[in-house]
Formats: C-alpha cells, structure tokens, sequence
C-alpha cells in the first residue's frame, strides 16, 4: 500500500511530481536489490558449467575450453554416438547436478533465437519429436527466445512473459537450481522471469538448444565466467 498520507498538507512541488519522484525511488532500490540478490547467487553458488562434447549435435562447435557454443552450417567429422543429439541442435552440460545450489549464466548477445535451461540425462536425444525438444516434455526445463517473444517451457507447457519484457532481445540469462528444494529460476539482467516448482528425480544437466541456421542470424552462446 503506498503511504498517502506522508504527503498530506505538503506545499511546493506538486503532489504528483512527489508521487512520481517517490515511486522512481522504490523502482530504484528495488533494482539495487535485484541486483544484490544476484550478486549473492554469484557468490556462493556460481557454477563451473562445462559443454559435453559427446552430446552436442554435429553441427554445433564447441569453443573456449568447453564453455561456448557456436552452430555451423557444416557438420563436424565425428562418429555417431547414442547419446548424441542427432536432430535438434541440442547441447547439454558435463556435469550433473544432484544435489545443492548452483547458479550459472550464459551470454546469448550473439544468438538471434535460443533455448536455455536444465534437462534429465534421459532426455530423448533420437529424432525430432517433442521428447527431444527441450521444455516440451517432463525431462526438461527450459527458457525461450525466439521470433521476438520471451517463454518458458515445461511439459509442453508455457508461459509467455510480458510484452516488456521481452521487446529488447535478452544479452544475457542465469539459471538458479535449488535441488533438494526442487525449486529452478531463470532469470534475464537481474529481473527473474520464471519459477518452477517440481520434484527432482534424475541428476539435471545445463541444457542448450539453437533453433534453425536458415534465418541468417548469429548463433553463438558462451557460458559466463563468474569467477570475482
């Protein structure tokens, strides 16, 4: 409730400039905090994520000592694999999440469309049907840009987060795993866009999809170095 009444009998600036000036101040400190919380997450629960080669589509190079991903026009001269994704331009994480707290980000400023989250080892990886798909099933998890609009995904479910939010393409988004809790956050700069509830059965995996090469576009993401 916005306190009114701190401005009765107060002469001067217009009542309305105050009001104005008040709420640009809380908007203000709220960012300030957003902020701080993230910071805080950085901290004590910045993750050292790492791409699984074996697991990346052909197309997809992967750059950095394993923390940046760029989608080729030209597949890789490599052997098939069972736990390859042999459709989707997919990717996960080395390492499985079973326990604790982790945060990590990636910077997605060189992707026109992309796809990022968490994801079971069981996921599909075979063919291109919605057990592959990232969010499109009860494997995984997963926050979306593509075509202008900002969604996030689970079990072929969505929700498509506000117009404001997602008019400007995102630079950069942070994934916030809680295991035990069974609690997962995306967020994009600072503000925190979807929370899902859910009881963790599998060790979980950073998740990364690009989504077609014919658009022209650019389509590199890199997983952030945290470190302070």
């Amino acid at each position: 409730v916005f306190p009114f009444h701190k401005y009765s009998g107060f002469c001067g600036r217009s009542l309305v400039q105050i009001l104005i000036d008040d709420l640009k101040q809380h908007a203000f400190l709220g960012s300030l905090q957003s902020v701080a919380n993230m910071l805080y997450i950085n901290v004590l629960y910045s993750s050292n994520v790492v791409i699984d080669k074996q697991a990346c589509h052909k197309q997809i190079k992967v750059t950095s000592e394993g923390r940046g991903l760029c989608l080729s026009s030209e597949d890789r001269c490599i052997p098939n694999d069972p736990l390859r994704f042999d459709q989707l331009y997919c990717a996960l994480g080395s390492v499985a999440i079973k326990s604790g707290q982790h945060y990590w980000e990636v910077d997605v400023h060189c992707c026109s469309s992309w796809a990022v989250g968490m994801a079971y080892g069981s996921l599909q990886r075979r063919g291109r049907d919605k057990g592959a798909k990232l969010g499109r099933n009860r494997c995984s998890w997963s926050l979306e840009f593509q075509d202008g609009h900002l969604t996030a995904w689970h079990n072929d479910r969505h929700v498509a987060l506000p117009v404001t939010a997602a008019r400007a393409a995102p630079n950069r988004v942070g994934v916030f795993v809680k295991y035990q809790k069974g609690r997962l956050f995306s967020a994009v700069q600072t503000a925190v866009f979807d929370r899902a509830h859910h009881q963790f059965t599998e060790p979980l995996y950073p998740a990364f999809r690009f989504f077609s090469p014919k658009d022209k576009g650019h389509h590199h993401m890199e997983i952030c170095n945290l470190s302070l």
